[in-house]
């Protein structure tokens, strides 16, 4: 086989060193290619119990001496001699396209005789030749490589843009709810990224930092650890702060670790964690983590396709908080719509549209009771209940007429003329009222007053078994509601006076 015949470096330094032993009957052959990092041994030949880094040591001063003058070199050494200083010897460097490659070195000890002139100019020949084949191989496996590398960076594009395809045909199918992105998304990134741990936070209406998906071990452990303040102490509230992604090479020994990275893995895991922002319009509502168990840093390049999967996660968020306000919309419309119907087929009694009111406000404020109260301008009257009061029609009659004062929520609504939104009656200023809410377990609760003229004709008095305030969206759907009653007493009031005006009319006419 010729040299230009082989096309890996392996089997070309151990060609060569065979082709040196048989042409010059050397004793030791050493192969030295000239790397970036200095001088490497490729391939030797021997005598048993001798070290190749020993020889290379020795005679390194004489490959400096070829390297400079670039021609092949022969040592004589005297006869007999043992030392590698005294034997005989020829270095030939390896060059090719004006390029130095390496050296090829043999020598003989003087018991086996010494090299000539024509040994000298035959390995210079064989190491010309080599250098050639050499350069070559090197060529043709740095391609290779090349290839190898654009194939896998090719593979890893396409593994990366069909995750994201993926999402987003989850995006599409689940406009409503964003939990299944969520679960896609994290299955993505934990295969793409290799990673242990892959979360996704979100920022609450409290500005507190909640879970929304968990993908790895220790989940109960995991969500024992939230929902957590909106600081820097958190990977998710140091990433909103600064509107960037934020990597900890190492998550549980690194320095300037937020405190709830470095419990988190001490508990459950995650060493080398990054964090990426969701951003909306520049306004940050959450993060996505991923984070692995061993020391392990993502690279620039898993940094921005994080921040990719982070804008799909914004996307989700985006299309379900849409979804969601477009259907409470539609319903609140719908509603109101509704209650306009029974207002005009029932002109002559308000008590059809306390219950519708009572009804609808139930169901789209997510109250627990709801209570309609008109008021006469000296007492309140029992008009309609839904919800957990319903049951109990008969005893709250028993409570009416009274009359408003400051010791009950309804009583403050009625004098003050304004909207009340207790997040916890059971903590309301007045005994009575605090009584009141914990014999009926009323806790959040929304009256609005129904206004004639900036003057109180009644109330509507939604309440909750949880604490917490309502959102202005509910308080102006009450006020709508309340709004409408007024219509329907102010219709019945017109209408039932237009009855009575003509009955005295029909009356006077007939005398």
């Amino acid at each position: 086989m010729r040299l230009n015949q082989l096309r890996s470096t392996e089997a070309l330094q151990a060609y060569l060193i065979d082709r040196v032993t048989e042409l010059s009957g050397a004793r030791r052959v050493l192969l030295v290619l000239d790397a970036t990092d200095g001088l490497r041994i490729a391939g030797s030949l021997l005598p048993k119990g001798e070290d190749a880094a020993a020889l290379l040591k020795a005679i390194t001063p004489w490959l400096g001496e070829a390297r400079r003058t670039r021609k092949t070199r022969l040592r004589h050494g005297p006869e007999g001699a043992q030392t590698v200083e005294q034997r005989s010897c020829v270095i030939a460097p390896l060059v090719a396209q004006n390029k130095l490659l390496g050296f090829l070195y043999a020598d003989l000890e003087g018991v086996f005789g010494v090299f000539h002139d024509t040994d000298r100019d035959l390995l210079g020949m064989l190491s010309a030749q080599a250098a050639v084949a050499l350069d070559n191989a090197q060529w043709a496996q740095g391609l290779e490589s090349k290839v190898e590398q654009r194939t896998r960076e090719l593979s890893e594009a396409l593994e990366q843009q069909t995750a994201m395809a993926e999402v987003l045909q989850v995006i599409g199918k689940s406009v409503a709810d964003a939990a299944p992105v969520f679960e896609k998304i994290t299955e993505s990134c934990q295969r793409l990224f290799n990673g242990s741990l892959v979360g996704i936070n979100v920022v609450g209406p409290d500005g507190m930092i909640d879970s929304a998906a968990y993908l790895g071990p220790g989940a109960a452990q995991y969500a024992a650890l939230y929902p957590v303040p909106m600081d820097d102490e958190t990977g998710t509230g140091l990433a909103i702060r600064e509107r960037r992604p934020v990597h900890f090479a190492d998550g549980l020994e690194g320095d300037g670790v937020p405190l709830l990275v470095r419990r988190a893995a001490e508990r459950i895991g995650g060493r080398s964690v990054v964090f990426a922002p969701l951003l909306w319009e520049d306004r940050a509502i959450g993060a996505i983590f991923v984070a692995r168990n061993t020391v392990s840093p993502f690279s620039e390049r898993e940094i921005s396709l994080l921040k990719t999967f982070a804008d799909q996660a914004v996307i989700a968020i985006q299309n379900a908080r849409l979804f969601k306000e477009t259907k409470e919309a539609l319903q609140r419309q719908t509603a109101t719509a509704e209650i306009l119907k029974v207002i005009a087929s029932s002109p002559s009694d308000v008590q059809p549209v306390f219950e519708a009111v009572a009804e609808r406000a139930l169901a789209l404020l997510d109250g627990w009771s709801v209570i309609v109260i008109p008021y006469d301008g000296e007492q309140l009257h029992f008009g309609a209940a839904r919800g957990a009061l319903a049951d109990t029609v008969d005893s709250l009659r028993q409570h009416y007429p009274q009359r408003p004062g400051p010791d009950t929520a309804v009583g403050r609504c009625i004098l003050s003329r304004a909207v009340i939104n207790s997040a916890d009656l059971q903590a309301d200023p007045s005994p009575k009222m605090r009584e009141i809410a914990l014999a009926r377990g009323l806790r959040a609760a929304l009256i609005v007053p129904m206004l004639r003229d900036g003057e109180p004709i009644g109330v509507i008095a939604v309440s909750r078994n949880e604490p917490g305030i309502f959102d202005a969206i509910e308080v102006a759907l009450l006020q709508t509601f309340a709004d409408q009653a007024v219509i329907a007493i102010q219709n019945a009031r017109l209408f039932n006076d237009t009855q009575e005006a003509l009955q005295q009319q029909t009356a006077s006419a007939e005398v």
